[in-house]
C-alpha cells in the first residue's frame, strides 16, 4: 500500500480554506491541466457518509470513481474514501491546522493500492507514487494561487 503526505501554507483564514476545499466544484480547477474532471450527476454538497460520482479523464482514458465522505470535522478535516474507480483502494484526508490568524496548513494524506496485483505494486514503484505526489503538490500550490491573488 502507497502512503503519501504533502503540505503548504495557504495564506487565508483556517475558515475559508476549509469551505474551499469542501467545494467540489473547485476539484475541476485542481487538477487540471492533464486530468480532466467533471461530474457526471448533479455536484454534491459533501457531508458525512454523502457519496458522489466524480469522471477524470486522463491518458485518453476515462474513468468513474464513487467516493463516500467518511468524516468530516469543519476547519478541521475531511475524509473520503473510494467505492469504486481505478485503485484497488484509496483513502485521502485533508488536514487543516491554524498557522496564525491568516495562514493554513493544509496537508494531504493519502493512503492508496492499485489492481493488478504484482504489477500494480512494480507500476507503484515504478513512477505511480510519484505521479501521485506530483498531483498532490500540484493541487496544493494552485490551492495557494487561488489566495495569493488580488482580492
Amino acid at each position: 500500500m502507497g502512503h503519501l503526505q504533502t503540505s503548504r501554507l495557504i495564506p487565508a483564514p483556517i475558515g475559508e480554506v476549509y469551505r474551499h476545499v469542501v467545494n467540489p466544484e473547485h476539484l475541476t480547477q485542481w487538477l487540471t491541466p492533464g486530468i480532466e474532471v467533471e461530474f457526471p450527476e448533479t455536484i454534491p454538497v459533501l457531508r458525512e457518509q454523502s457519496q458522489f460520482t466524480v469522471r477524470f479523464r486522463r491518458f485518453n482514458k476515462t474513468v468513474d470513481h464513487v467516493f463516500r465522505i467518511e468524516e468530516m470535522k469543519p476547519r478541521e478535516r475531511v475524509t473520503y474514501r473510494q467505492v469504486s474507480g481505478f485503485f484497488k483502494s484509496w483513502r485521502h484526508t485533508q488536514v487543516l491546522r491554524a498557522h496564525d490568524e491568516r495562514t493554513t496548513l493544509l496537508t494531504d494524506l493519502v493512503d492508496f493500492k492499485l489492481p493488478y496485483g504484482i504489477f500494480g505494486t512494480l507500476a507503484d514503484d515504478l513512477f505511480a507514487s510519484n505521479d501521485l505526489e506530483r498531483i498532490l503538490n500540484q493541487r496544493l500550490v494552485r490551492i495557494e494561487e487561488r489566495f495569493s491573488g488580488p482580492g
